[in-house]
């Protein structure tokens, strides 16, 4: 496990390689090539569960995937079937690219982001899970 893991943090990406971008110059200014390389794992965490912080989780997510992830199918992974498809699409998001996947538990979520993230036909995946420990992930 400790080689697997020092394999996977040992990942660099490639110098010149695309970053994810929201389109926004003042936020893509923070989100370095380095920090934000597509065809990578990626974490948006947040503090508690208010829905003006889910929001604007989802709302930065849409951005992001409108602008690096242009075409293609995207799966998104939740528990709470929350979504708000307005402002998703006020965000650019073109809504009939959307995969909705319902799931009842974490374990239940990280199982379908992993199948998911194996897929070759998707553009991109988004899970939403509470807090979980190392073991879980």
């Amino acid at each position: 496990m400790k080689q697997r893991i020092a394999c996977i943090t040992a990942m660099r990406p490639e110098v010149g390689a695309a970053g994810l971008s929201t389109g926004l110059p003042p936020v893509d200014l923070y989100l370095s090539t380095a920090a934000t390389p597509l065809g990578a794992v990626h974490e948006i965490a947040g503090h508690g569960g208010d829905e003006e912080q889910g929001a604007a989780g989802a709302g930065f997510l849409a951005l992001a995937l409108k602008a690096s992830a242009p075409t293609g199918w995207i799966a998104w992974v939740t528990q709470e079937n929350d979504l708000y498809a307005p402002g998703l699409a006020a965000c650019g998001l073109d809504l009939r690219r959307l995969i909705l996947v319902s799931a009842r538990r974490d374990a239940e979520v990280c199982w379908a982001l992993e199948e998911a993230l194996r897929s070759r036909s998707l553009a991109a995946a988004v899970a939403e899970v509470g807090a979980l420990s190392l073991n879980a992930t």
